[in-house]
């Protein structure tokens, strides 16, 4: 990948597309995706600690594990901090020791899980099930495969504009089987929506847009030039002044245009604006600090806290259900989501706010 082609026309947009190496060939520079991400050909046009993954030509936090800091997994494209270790003994009383891959974990075996109603998989401790009955209770369904309760088991269990990986519900880089502009050329998304599939075809010299059937290459309008200076009008006679009107009288205020109330976060007040960290504390501890926070678009918020005993997840029933950037987390104690987007983002503790509404371990990201 990232080898350019003969003609040096075709960009990568996809798992398996060509990149171009000629910034023209293109339409040069970087543009915005029509997805709303930020369009690339290499990392030099990314902002600072960010890098081009160029299966997907968009500026992301990591596009493998070797773009994060020490002891981090590159997971859906975000860095994810894990505790290494070389024996149990390493680890929170909550965790055990993967000596095969040096990290603490939630468990190995059902018995790390201390809870006959616990089995291990995938090293975190799920509720055992034969039916959905025993999981949709907790908001979650059956995976027979694996007789544990996950939030979903195919990409039809996720609200439209997101899609399941690893049993988790995760935000979908573009909508399945729609045509995107990225780089000035057409691009396909995948049946999935996790990425594009094929050759781009590229747009010059035409220019790529997006339309209510998808994308397509239009001609670029003309200059037209300037127009002629038309001649001055007539000076017309000055009217009679008229007497003033009434002052009126001030209305009432309002709140914020545009705001929508979120459980748990019903009014505007219910925002803090101060800082950008989450915290959230031991095992008893069901609660986010603060669990309404408002930032600023572009910003980077920080969670830290045991994700083992709090395993974190975006919401799939409150506020922004498209373009989430908060993924699951089930692992280490701190991890940090970039929010490019304005929308109300919510989140939750798997464990104790699994009915995902107002009530439990819950909290939401106000972005404008």
């Amino acid at each position: 990948m990232g080898r350019a082609s003969a003609s040096g026309r075709l960009c990568l947009v996809g798992l398996f597309l060509v990149a171009a190496t000629a910034p023209l060939a293109c339409g040069g520079g970087k543009q915005s995706s029509s997805d709303g991400g930020m369009s690339c050909q290499n990392s030099l046009q990314c902002a600072s600690g960010k890098v081009c993954d160029p299966s997907i030509a968009q500026c992301v936090e990591c596009a493998s594990a070797a773009d994060c800091p020490m002891n981090n997994d590159c997971v859906a494209r975000s860095c994810v901090a894990f505790t290494p270790c070389t024996n149990s003994l390493d680890c929170k009383t909550s965790q055990v020791c993967d000596t095969t891959a040096g990290r603490c974990v939630a468990c190995l075996t059902d018995n790390d899980c201390m809870d006959t109603t616990k089995t291990c998989v995938a090293d975190t401790c799920r509720t055992k099930c034969a039916s959905d009955r025993t999981c949709t209770p907790l908001g979650l369904l059956c995976d027979l495969t694996t007789s544990s309760c996950v939030r979903c088991v195919m990409s039809t269990d996720c609200p439209t504009g997101q899609y399941c990986q690893a049993n988790a519900c995760v935000a979908a880089i573009c909508t399945p089987g729609k045509t995107s502009c990225m780089l000035n050329g057409i691009a396909t998304c995948n049946s999935v929506g996790d990425g594009y599939v094929g050759t781009a075809t590229p747009c010059d010299p035409k220019t790529c847009q997006v339309g209510a059937s998808g994308a397509m290459c239009v001609d670029v309008a003309p200059d037209g030039g300037a127009g002629t200076t038309g001649s001055a009008g007539t000076t017309g006679s000055a009217g009679t002044t008229g007497s003033a009107g009434t002052t009126g009288s001030g209305g009432a205020g309002g709140s914020t245009s545009g705001f929508t109330a979120v459980d748990p976060c019903s009014t505007e007040s219910s925002y803090t604006t101060t800082g950008t960290t989450i915290t959230f504390g031991a095992t008893a501890d069901i609660s986010y600090m603060p669990k309404c926070l408002k930032v600023s678009a572009g910003a980077t918020v920080t969670f830290t806290g045991d994700f083992v005993s709090h395993p974190l997840m975006p919401s799939a029933k409150r506020g922004t259900l498209t373009g989430n950037p908060i993924l699951p987390t089930g692992n280490g104690t701190t991890t940090s989501f970039t929010f490019p987007n304005a929308g109300y983002f919510a989140y939750y503790c798997d464990v104790h706010g699994a009915s995902d509404g107002a009530l439990g371990m819950v909290g939401v990201i106000w972005v404008e």
